[in-house]
């Protein structure tokens, strides 16, 4: 119905299927959602250095991909969630992983959202969650947040 369902969905992979957005998404991105008969499918990328977190190697067009770095590698690039288009490609890129990160590194690059706009002015929001930990050993020299 709207042609920016695919720039959606490449933007927030779990668009079609998250429970806050799904009712919609099924609505005005019905085709890109899976909702009508297409016969393409996504298949794993097999990158190297790279382990598929979610149970299917097969998804159709608007069902998402999860990935993350094998052990003992670090995450350089690319997308851990991705979603299936209508053409049958991943939408997103491929994840980088590597066993030393070049640096300086940006962590978490990806994981950076818009926060809710009820917080106050420069207030960081800080978690003590795995995906933001540094995970190699080192110093920071630079910190920033949007």
């Amino acid at each position: 119905m709207y042609d920016n369902c695919q720039k959606w969905i490449a933007a927030f992979p779990k668009f079609c299927n998250h429970k806050t957005t799904k009712d919609t998404a099924q609505m005005v991105c019905f085709k890109s959602c899976g909702k009508c008969a297409v016969s393409a499918t996504c298949t794993d990328p097999n990158t190297s250095n790279v382990k598929r977190t979610s149970s299917s190697n097969k998804i159709n067009p608007g069902e998402d991909m999860t990935f993350e770095c094998s052990t003992g590698f670090y995450y350089v690039s690319g997308d851990k969630v991705r979603a299936c288009s209508t053409t049958g490609n991943l939408l997103g890129s491929n994840l980088v992983c590597q066993a030393s990160p070049s640096l300086p590194v940006d962590l978490n690059l990806n994981e950076v959202r818009k926060r809710v706009e009820t917080l106050p002015s420069k207030v960081a929001y800080i978690m003590d969650i795995p995906e933001y930990r540094i995970p190699f050993n080192g110093k920071i020299t630079k910190w920033y947040y949007y």
